[in-house]
């Protein structure tokens, strides 16, 4: 009677879960699944799923587990079901998102004394929409829509999901931008939706129409612009843009004031923006005082057509002329709601093509100290600048420094090296031989120099602390002069090194003032006073017209040759207890020419030093603020790639403590020449115990996905020091080379030796590598400074095809595929061995009587679920026995009897009632 009982109740649970099936994988003793309920029936991946079931007998424990469909499907951990009162019904619930759209297959384990059955059942989770999609609209929504007053208009469209399935029942509204008028509706089982609407006034609508799918919160829009004009009025509007090369012009002169000869052209274009055609179109061109005066016939121009030309204006005569565009055309409507055509008028002056002499051009650079092919053309143009220093000067703008940079972005400079000719004149990018790039440069400046400009005239006076800026004509001129001037501050002989430690000549400071200068006339000055600059700088003053064209230079020749650098060293000196320290100052001077004689004598002082310090030369001399001379020894020198000759003296000094302090001090290391005066600050660590040295282990970028990190493990960093690093892309070395702008990174502490920070900023593309340095910074002062190091972007993060798509991944490894093989069939294995071990725990209850009544037997017989069919689902996945009503009753009766054991007698009666 019992086992019929569980027979019908798993009949009839197969009949309520419809698309749910469930499948006795284990026929053995103990509980089996008698109802599964799912929370909700029809679930889609954005709900919590709750499944319960109903077991016929208690059980220790229930796990569940779900599975993809499909052969091989991947099957997840199992879960524990929580039990809900008595262990005869648990639950579980998985959270929203679990599932993907897909098909599923779930397990559950049933755990009892006896030891676990198996249950299976199917779920398909449905997807959801995430968007949804305007389509077959009419009109289009790009399409501008004319119509009459009172005309209907029909708007229709679908309404179709992400999953390309109509969406139905959703909200569309659609209004009148700016009006109250709104018409609203749903759209039908096929997504459609459609309205009717008409306009009374004249004028220019937009319909807007959003379209609200509720089931889902998903939203679309569109909207039309509508012309509504009773009558179909063609509208014609120009317009014209004059093309000229500005060389063509004086500068400072009138806007439309030209050379004889000149080329000037003036493109127009007439565009039919109205409601009509423009019937039989024309366009009438006429010069004044000219044989140029035409009419073209075009012919039609419809609605949203135009027609473009140009006309090349004579030029030939000095005088003024007018020149006239109109056009003229036929239309249908009335003539009160006519539109006029439109007309054009241009007055220019045609005038004698001055000769003025030739002016000092100017050479601006944008380079970097870790840029390599800039060092090529820095040298290209300090040798021309000492063959052609009359010709043309120059300045360095070095973008280690915040306001060359800032002015760099300002001028769209995206690499190095990049050198204007006289502020935009002509440019030149990119590396290059040295030679190449005299020749380009020689060519560039002969081009600027021969342009017209006015015959400014400029004038550097110094004195009392001053220097003073004089503007002046130097012939009459016969017109309205207007501009302004900048006096720009270089270091004549920078200390600042470039990738092969040659210094900057005429490195950008800074402005130091600006003058404007407004309708000058022969015989009228205008001046400007400025402070006058320190040794080892010039100021520079660049004259511009009203348009920002360059017409003139001059340069103040403060600083005299020959020129010494004072190489930088390591800024950290430490003095332990009454000792002394050692360090090396080496001083350079360089040449074009490596036979040059470099007789040439420096002083070495030090100023700002504690009383208790003394500094002292290789000989024991004591240097102090009044300083030492030294001498150059010729015979040190060598050539650099460029061709440079640098000559150089080392000079050893000692520094050493008279007391037996503790703390940190500084003074400054002064080295003066005839041209040039540098100055290093020195740090000293006094300590009674030996201090350690700043030592940097390792400087690396690494990449992690697409970023890029700047890393470092540096010892001994004295308190309150700042480690920043800088990056900079550059292309290959060599002819046609050139690097983009750098980036500064302030790395952070992440232990006591190690710093990491994060490389954003940087401009890769087309750059194919990294150059980066670090520095240790202490206050205004670097107390350490790392040679270049450079790295290929490649071997940092992904780098993009030609199509725009990075390297496809690597196939997964066949060792994978092995191991996952492997562990598949270690759990088919584990399965055989399991049911084979089940299998003759049942069959040991073949050996019993059956028993004498037939009733349970003929009942299952004719019950709807027939032994056959359970058996052949179980099959497909695991091999039992075959399953007929004796197996059931043995199984069912020895159940009973162990359950009997352990029962009183009440208890007996009231489980044959149960039974009854």
């Amino acid at each position: 009677m019992y086992m019929r009982k569980q027979l019908i109740l798993i009949s009839i649970l197969l009949l309520v879960l419809g698309p749910f099936q469930m499948i006795d994988n284990v026929k053995g003793e103990g509980p089996s699944v008698s109802s599964i309920t799912i929370d909700p029936e029809d679930p889609n991946i954005l709900d919590d799923v709750n499944i319960t079931i109903s077991l016929t007998e208690p059980a220790s424990k229930v796990e569940i587990e779900y599975c993809l469909e499909g052969p091989g499907g991947l099957c997840f951990p199992p879960e524990e079901m929580s039990p809900l009162g008595s262990n005869m019904i648990f639950s579980y619930e998985y959270a929203a998102g679990t599932f993907e759209n897909a098909s599923f297959h779930f397990n559950i384990s049933i755990h009892h004394d006896g030891g676990k059955n198996y249950f299976e059942f199917h779920i398909t989770v449905r997807a959801v929409p995430t968007s949804i999609t305007l389509t077959d609209l009419i009109p289009s929504a790009s399409d501008t829509i004319t119509v009459f007053p009172e005309s209907n208009i029909t708007i229709s469209g679908r309404v179709i999901d992400d999953l390309q399935f109509p969406v139905e029942g959703a909200e569309t509204v659609l209004g009148i931008r700016d009006d109250l008028d709104i018409w609203s509706g749903l759209t039908d089982d096929d997504g459609r939706f459609q309205f009717e609407i008409s306009f009374e006034d004249n004028g220019s609508y937009t319909l807007d129409l959003s379209i609200n799918d509720t089931s889902y919160g998903l939203k679309a829009n569109a909207s039309w612009m509508v012309m509504v004009n009773s009558w179909p009025v063609p509208a014609v509007s120009l317009d014209t843009q004059l093309v000229f090369d500005p060389k063509t012009r004086p500068p400072g002169v009138p806007e439309f004031e030209f050379f004889v000869g000149s080329k000037i052209i003036l493109e127009y274009t007439f565009r039919n923006t109205g409601t009509g055609t423009a019937f039989n179109f024309t366009v009438n061109e006429r010069v004044n005082n000219t044989n140029h005066s035409q009419t073209r016939l075009i012919g039609n121009l419809s609605v949203g057509f135009d027609h473009r030309s140009n006309i090349s204006l004579p030029t030939e005569m000095v005088g003024e002329y007018i020149l006239e565009l109109n056009c003229s055309y036929d239309q249908i409507a009335p003539q009160h709601l006519k539109m006029g055509p439109p007309f054009y008028s241009l007055q220019y002056k045609i005038i004698e093509k001055p000769t003025w002499e030739r002016h000092r051009v100017l050479i601006e650079m944008f380079t970097q100290s870790t840029c390599v092919p800039c060092v090529a053309m820095e040298e290209a143009i300090e040798r021309l600048h000492s063959d052609r220093d009359d010709d043309f000067e120059f300045i360095m703008y070095e973008l280690d420094d915040q306001i060359s940079k800032d002015i760099a972005q300002a001028r769209g400079v995206t690499g190095t090296p990049h050198v204007f000719v006289d502020h935009g004149f002509d440019q030149i990018r990119g590396g290059g031989e040295v030679d190449a790039l005299m020749t380009d440069l020689d060519e560039g400046i002969s081009n600027a120099a021969a342009r017209n400009t006015p015959p400014i005239t400029i004038s550097l006076l110094e004195g009392g602390g001053t220097v003073t800026l004089v503007l002046g004509l130097s012939d009459p001129y016969n017109g309205s002069l207007s501009g302004y001037a900048v006096l720009y501050a270089v270091e004549s002989y920078s200390n600042k090194r470039n990738n092969q430690g040659i210094p900057l000549m005429n490195r950008f400071l800074g402005e130091a003032g600006r003058l404007p200068w407004f309708e000058m006339v022969h015989g009228q000055d205008f001046t400007l006073d400025v402070n006058e600059p320190p040794p080892g700088q010039d100021l520079v003053a660049v004259v511009f017209d009203s348009d920002g064209n360059l017409i003139q230079v001059k340069r103040t020749h403060r600083s005299a040759d020959p020129v010494v650098y004072l190489k930088r060293i390591t800024m950290i000196t430490d003095i332990t207890g009454t000792g002394s320290d050692e360090f090396n100052v080496t001083v350079e001077a360089f040449s074009h020419e490596e036979e040059a004689s470099f007789d040439i004598s420096f002083d070495l002082m030090v100023f700002g030093i504690l009383p208790n310090l003394r500094v002292e030369d290789g000989s024991g001399r004591i240097i102090g603020s009044d300083g030492i001379k030294f001498q150059f020894i010729p015979e040190h020198r060598r050539t650099l790639d460029v061709g440079r000759t640098v000559h150089w003296i080392e000079i050893p000094l000692t520094i050493s403590s008279s007391v037996d302090g503790e703390g940190t001090s500084t003074f400054r290391l002064n080295m003066l020449s005839l041209g040039s005066n540098h100055t290093q600050t020195i740090v000293v660590r006094m300590a009674r115990t030996p201090e350690k040295n700043v030592a940097v282990l390792n400087m690396n970028l690494i990449g992690e996905g697409d970023e890029i990190f700047f890393t470092t493990t540096v010892m001994n960093i004295p308190p309150g020091a700042i480690l920043k690093g800088r990056v900079q892309p550059c292309t290959e070395d060599g002819p046609g080379g050139s690097c983009g702008m750098p980036v500064e990174i302030i790395l952070d502490s992440i232990n006591e030796t190690f710093y990491k920070g994060p490389v954003t900023g940087l401009v890769l593309d087309p750059f194919e590598y990294l150059t980066f340095k670090l520095f240790i910074i202490m206050g205004d002062d670097i107390l350490l400074e790392t040679q270049d190091e450079k790295v290929l972007i490649s071997d940092l993060i992904d780098v993009e095809n030609g199509d725009g798509h990075s390297d496809p991944a690597p196939d997964p490894s066949p060792v994978l595929l092995i191991v996952f093989l492997f562990l598949i069939g270690m759990i088919i294995l584990s399965v055989i061995i399991f049911t084979i071990r089940t299998r003759n725990k049942v069959g040991s209850g073949e050996e019993k009587e059956r028993p004498a009544d037939g009733d349970e037997a003929n009942d299952i017989e004719g019950s709807d679920l027939e032994n056959d069919e359970v058996v052949s689902d179980i099959d497909r996945d695991i091999p039992l026995r075959p399953v007929d009503e004796a197996n059931i009753q043995d199984i069912h009766d020895e159940v009973l009897d162990s359950q009997r054991l352990d029962m009183d007698e009440s208890e007996l009666e009231q489980q044959e009632d149960d039974e009854t």
